[in-house]
C-alpha cells in the first residue's frame, strides 16, 4: 500500500467538515476512556485523549496548578478540543518546540498543536496531517518521533504502509523513506542524522537509513531485533532480542555487535542519562539493569510490569493491576514507591498500554491513563502521593460499563463489567433485566452447573450467582496467593471436566492458577511457583495444567492422582525454540503446541497424554506460522490460535489471512486463503467462527465449508470488534451462540435460534456494532483445495506480488508529496 501525505489546507476545509474547536475551558464533565496521555514540559500542559467519544475529545490541563481544579479534576482545564476522531493512539511531545503530536489509528491522521498558542487561548491545530487509505482492509498505524532539534519530526507508518515520512516540525513533508517490510521499532541517531529500523521476528538485522541522501546499511545481528534505543553520548545502539533473553549492543560506526545474556526475555527497553539500560518482562517481577560497563543486576518488584518509562533518575513501571512502582535508579536498595492508579483488566493489550504513561522529569511525577477506570492519575516519584482527573458521571453506566465477558443461561445473557457488576439481559428481546453489584473489578464470567460464576482479581474471589433471583448465593475465596492484588492480573477461567467438576482460574499475567470446587466452595489445587519467563497464560487441557517458559525452554505439566497427589513433569523443547500458542486437546488426548526457532522456522510439536513429544514437524520459514509483522508491536494478533475439529480429526489454526489445517501428526494438509486478515477463531457446536478485521466468518466444522459471512459496516464497529480479538472474547455456554464483549460499553451476541446478531449497549454509546447481509468471501468448497490447485494459486500469487513490487518501485521513483489539495 502506498501512503500519500496530504496536509490540512483551505481546499480540504471546503471538502470536509471542520471540527468545532473549543478554546474556553468551560465545565469539565469528567473522562470517558482516556487512552493516552502526553506532557508538554515546556508549557507545563497535560494532554489527555479520549477514545470512542462522539466529539473525539482532547482535554488540555494546566499541570502547573495541581490542586486548584474542579470537582472532576485536581488540575484546571485549559481547553477542550473536539476533533470528531475516536481512535487516538499516541501522543508525542517535542520539548524543544512545545509542539504536541496526536496520532489516530483508523483515521490515519496526526494532529499537531502548539502549546504556546493553547496557553494563549487558541486551540486550532497548527497542522493536520492525513495519510490516504488506499486499501479498505489495510492495517496501519502511525507513531511519531520528534528529532528534538526544533526542525524535524518523523512519522513512522507501520503495518501495510511501510513508510517513514520526514517532515518539518510543523508537519510540512520533506521526503518519504520507503521500506520493504513493516518497521517494528525506529530510533533517531542524532549524531549521525540517520534512522535505525528493526523488524522483529524473522529478520536478524537492523537497517541504518541516512536522513539525507546516502547509502543504506544493513547490520546483521545474531538474533531478531525487537525494541531499539540509542545512546547518543556513547554512540551505541541497543536492541532487544525479539524472541529470547539477549541484549545486543551495536556500534553503527564499525558495524560491531556485542551480545549480552539476560536473566529473562525483554519486553520493554529504555535508557537514562547515565548510560544505564533498563529492561522488564510482563511475567517477571523484576527490573533488569545493564550499566555502562555491561554489568547486569536485578531489582525485585512487587508487580508484574506491563510498561515502563524512565523519568529523570527514576524508573516508573506500571502493573496490569494498576499499581505503579517507582525505582530510584541511583539507590536500588531503597524501598520502592508504590501507588495505586486503579485496577485494569478489560483492555489488556499492548496497544492501549504502551502510551499510558507520560513523565514530567522537572516536576518529579508521572501521569498514568487508565482507560478501564476512566481516570488519569498523577503520581509523585518521591513519595507516591497522587492527584487525579476523575470519570464522567453516566446514568447509563449501570447497564454496561467496560464489559469484560459474557455467558448464556436459561434464555438470559449475563455480562460481567470491569466496573464491578454483572448486567443481565433477555436473550431474545435484548431488554435489560437486572444489575448485580459485586466487589472489586470483574474480570470474567461463565455459566456452569445451573449457576453463574464471576471472578474478581482485585477482590480475590469467585462469586456464585443465582440466575433466578439475581443475587450472590456464595462468595468463594481463591487460593491465598491470589489475595496479593499487586501481583494480580487479568483473569480468565474455564470449566474442567472431572469428578467432582472443578473450575480452573488462571491469571494471564502472573501465570498463577487455581482449581475451585464450586460444590465444596473452596480452592482445592493451585500452582505456587510460576515458571520464569512465561510467554502465555497457563493452559488447562487433558485435566492438567500446562505452563510455557521462554527462559527455561520447556513446558511444565502438572497432574494429580485421585488422592490429589501432585505430579510435575518438565518437557524440554528443542534447543532455542519458543512456544507461541497451543490448541485444546484432541479426542485421544494429544496436545498441539506451536513453536518457532531463532531463524523464524515454525514447528508443530505434538505432545502425547503421558508428556512425550512424539512428533516434530517443520512448517516453513516466515510463512505459515509467522508472527504477525503486519501490525508489529501494536496489537499482537494471535497468529496460531488453534482448535480441534472432531469431525475431520484435524487441527485448524489461523495465521494472517489463512487457515492452516494439520493432521494429528503435525503434517500440514491444507491451507485456505481469505480476503481479510484473520485475528482469531472460536469453535461452538458444529460451527467455527473466524474473526477478521472487517468480517466475521462462520465455517461448518462438519462439512468443511464457509456457510456465512457478516460484514461490519462502520468505522467504530470495525475497531470495536478488532479490539475485542486482541483483548477479550467469550464463547456461549450450552451451545446457544457466541458473544462479543468489546470494552467500549457495547456487547454483541449471535444466537442459533433466530440466526441473528443482537446488540446491547448504553443509551449514550456510539460504538454499537452493526452487521450487513452475509456475503461469501471464498468458495463453499474452498476447504477442500487439493495440493496441486493450492500450489498453482501460490505460484500465481507470487507472480502478481513480483509485478506489483516492480510497479510500485517505479511509481516511488517519481513520488511527489503534495501540500494541500
Amino acid at each position: 500500500m502506498r501512503v500519500r501525505l496530504l496536509t490540512f489546507g483551505f481546499a480540504f476545509a471546503l471538502l470536509f467538515a471542520v471540527p468545532s474547536f473549543v478554546s474556553s475551558a468551560g465545565d469539565f464533565p469528567g473522562l470517558r476512556y482516556p487512552r493516552t496521555v502526553g506532557f508538554d514540559e515546556k508549557n507545563n500542559l497535560l494532554y489527555v485523549a479520549e477514545s470512542f467519544q462522539k466529539d473525539g475529545n482532547i482535554y488540555v490541563f494546566d499541570a502547573a496548578s495541581a490542586g486548584s481544579g474542579s470537582a472532576k479534576s485536581d488540575f484546571p482545564l485549559v481547553a477542550t478540543i473536539k476533533t470528531d476522531r475516536m481512535t487516538p493512539f499516541t501522543i508525542a511531545v517535542d520539548d524543544s518546540t512545545g509542539y504536541t503530536y496526536v496520532s489516530y489509528i483508523l483515521e490515519r491522521e496526526v494532529w499537531i498543536f502548539d502549546g504556546k498558542a493553547i496557553r494563549g487561548g487558541s486551540v486550532k491545530p497548527l497542522e493536520r496531517v492525513t495519510f490516504s487509505k488506499e486499501e479498505r482492509n489495510a492495517i496501519s498505524y502511525i507513531t511519531v518521533i520528534p528529532a528534538s532539534d526544533g526542525k524535524r519530526v518523523f512519522f513512522v507508518v507501520h503495518g501495510t504502509g511501510q513508510h517513514i515520512i520526514v517532515a518539518q516540525s510543523s508537519g510540512r513533508p520533506l521526503r518519504t523513506i520507503s521500506l520493504d517490510r513493516n518497521p517494528l521499532s525506529v530510533a533517531y541517531l542524532a549524531d549521525r542524522d540517520a534512522l535505525a529500523v528493526s523488524y522483529g521476528v524473522g529478520f536478524d538485522a537492523i537497517t541504518l537509513i541516512p536522513i539525507q541522501d546516502g547509502e543504506r546499511k544493513e547490520i546483521l545481528t545474531p538474533y531478531p531485533v525487537g525494541k531499539i534505543v540509542y545512546n547518543k553520548d556513547q554512540h551505541r545502539l541497543f536492541g532487544a532480542d525479539a524472541l529470547g533473553s539477549h541484549l545486543m549492543m551495536i556500534r553503527p560506526d564499525i558495524e560491531q555487535v556485542t551480545e549480552y545474556n539476560l536473566p529473562f526475555q525483554t519486553h520493554f527497553l529504555d535508557l537514562d542519562g547515565t548510560g544505564n539500560m533498563y529492561f522488564a518482562n510482563y511475567f517477571v517481577s523484576a527490573l533488569g539493569i545493564v550499566d555502562a560497563k555491561g554489568k547486569i543486576t536485578q531489582s525485585p518488584l512487587a508487580i508484574h510490569p506491563i510498561t515502563m518509562s524512565v523519568v529523570g533518575g527514576h524508573v516508573a513501571l506500571l502493573g496490569h493491576n494498576g499499581f505503579l512502582e517507582v525505582v530510584d535508579a541511583k539507590h536500588l536498595g531503597v524501598p520502592h514507591v508504590v501507588a495505586d492508579t486503579g485496577p485494569r483488566g478489560a483492555t489488556f493489550g499492548a496497544q492501549q498500554l504502551f502510551y499510558a504513561l507520560a513523565g514530567d522529569a522537572s516536576g518529579g511525577r508521572v501521569f498514568v491513563a487508565n482507560e478501564d477506570m476512566d481516570a488519569v492519575t498523577a503520581v509523585s516519584l518521591a513519595d507516591g502521593v497522587t492527584r487525579a482527573i476523575h470519570p464522567a458521571d453516566s446514568a447509563a453506566g449501570t447497564v454496561l460499563r467496560h464489559p469484560s465477558g459474557s455467558t448464556f443461561l436459561d434464555g438470559k445473557l449475563f455480562v460481567s463489567n470491569f466496573a464491578g457488576f454483572v448486567s443481565v439481559f433477555d436473550q431474545k428481546t435484548e431488554v435489560h433485566l437486572a444489575t448485580i453489584p459485586l466487589e472489586g473489578s470483574i474480570d470474567a464470567i461463565m455459566a456452569f452447573n445451573a449457576r453463574v460464576y464471576a471472578v474478581s482479581s482485585s477482590a480475590g474471589k469467585m462469586f456464585e450467582i443465582d440466575p433466578a433471583t439475581y443475587t450472590v448465593s456464595t462468595e468463594i475465596p481463591l487460593a491465598e496467593f491470589f489475595q496479593d492484588t499487586r501481583r494480580a492480573g487479568s483473569i480468565a477461567f474455564t470449566q474442567v471436566l472431572g469428578d467432582p467438576h472443578l473450575v480452573a482460574v488462571t491469571d494471564e499475567i502472573s501465570g498463577r492458577w487455581v482449581f475451585v470446587d464450586p460444590v465444596a466452595k473452596k480452592s482445592v489445587r493451585w500452582g505456587v511457583t510460576p515458571l520464569p519467563g512465561l510467554v502465555r497464560p497457563p493452559l488447562v487441557a487433558q485435566n492438567a495444567v500446562w505452563e510455557f517458559s521462554s527462559v527455561e525452554g520447556s513446558i511444565r505439566r502438572t497432574t494429580w492422582d485421585a488422592d490429589n497427589t501432585t505430579h510435575i513433569t518438565n518437557i524440554p523443547l528443542p534447543k532455542n525454540h519458543y512456544p507461541l500458542f497451543a490448541s485444546a486437546k484432541t479426542e485421544t488426548g494429544e496436545l498441539m503446541v506451536f513453536v518457532r526457532d531463532l531463524e523464524g522456522i515454525g514447528k508443530v510439536l505434538i505432545i502425547a497424554p503421558d508428556g512425550e513429544v512424539w512428533e516434530n514437524f517443520p512448517v516453513g520459514k516466515n510463512s505459515d506460522l509467522r508472527l504477525n509483522r503486519i501490525a508489529g508491536g501494536f496489537n499482537r494478533i494471535e497468529t496460531a490460535a488453534a482448535v480441534y475439529n472432531p469431525f475431520s480429526d484435524a487441527i485448524w489454526s489461523v495465521s494472517l489471512e489463512r487457515i492452516n489445517i494439520f493432521d494429528k501428526k503435525g503434517a500440514l494438509k491444507n491451507t485456505v486463503l481469505f480476503s481479510d486478515y484473520l485475528t482469531n477463531m472460536l469453535a461452538d457446536k458444529e460451527t467455527l467462527f473466524v474473526f477478521g478485521i472487517n468480517k466475521i466468518n462462520a465455517v461448518s466444522l462438519k462439512e468443511g465449508k464457509l456457510v456465512k459471512t457478516w460484514n461490519l459496516i462502520d468505522t467504530v464497529a470495525r475497531n470495536g470488534v478488532f479490539n475485542l480479538q486482541m483483548v477479550k472474547r467469550s464463547n456461549a455456554q450450552e451451545g446457544e451462540g457466541i458473544s462479543l464483549a468489546p470494552t467500549y460499553d457495547v456487547m454483541s451476541y449471535y444466537t442459533y435460534a433466530d440466526d441473528a446478531w443482537h446488540t446491547v449497549t448504553n443509551a449514550d454509546d456510539v460504538g454499537a456494532p452493526k452487521f450487513v447481509a452475509a456475503r461469501q468471501v471464498v468458495s463453499p468448497d474452498a476447504f477442500k483445495i487439493d495440493k496441486k490447485t493450492l500450489g498453482f494459486m501460490l505460484l500465481i500469487g507470487a507472480l502478481v506480488l513480483v509485478i506489483f513490487k516492480i510497479s510500485r518501485s517505479r511509481k516511488e521513483q517519481n513520488l511527489s508529496i503534495t501540500n494541500g489539495l
